[in-house]
């Protein structure tokens, strides 16, 4: 199973179909605590496309807070480190990191994350057309021997 936590999952749904039309089941995930709830205990993961500037759930239950996230600019990193602490036979090996992030301290933190935990930061914009993403996606899975 590939799961998609991005909130803007309805203007990925080329994306998704990509990957889909290659064989893939795809489940978008679109905030933060429900992408917790679900991946936390999950054990059929192929494959997290993960976003970083990421909604989280209603404000007072969130385990993601506005302090913690930086206002929320960096949900997803917070979201990889939890999941890292509870679910360490998936994470962060099956993790790419799928941003449009376009700050420098953004990008660098994104960055460093990714070399910590030794994982793809793939930049939104350096995919425009669904049939690339699709390749490196695959590329990546074969990488992991999925």
């Amino acid at each position: 199973m590939i799961y998609f936590v991005d909130e803007d999952s309805t203007q990925l749904t080329p994306y998704i179909v990509e990957l889909e039309l290659r064989g893939y089941q795809v489940v978008p995930i679109d905030n933060a605590d429900d992408a917790y709830k679900v991946l936390s205990g999950a054990s059929d993961i192929q494959l997290v496309i993960l976003d970083i500037m990421l909604a989280a759930g209603p404000s007072g239950t969130s385990r993601f807070s506005r302090e913690r996230t930086h206002d929320f600019i960096l949900t997803g990193l917070a979201l990889l480190e939890d999941l890292n602490n509870t679910n360490a036979a998936h994470f962060p090996r099956r993790v790419v990191v799928f941003s449009m992030a376009n700050q420098d301290w953004v990008v660098n933190d994104i960055r460093k994350a990714a070399e910590q935990y030794q994982i793809a930061y793939l930049q939104k914009r350096d995919y425009p057309s669904p049939f690339g993403f699709g390749e490196k996606i695959a590329e990546i899975l074969k990488g992991l021997g999925s």
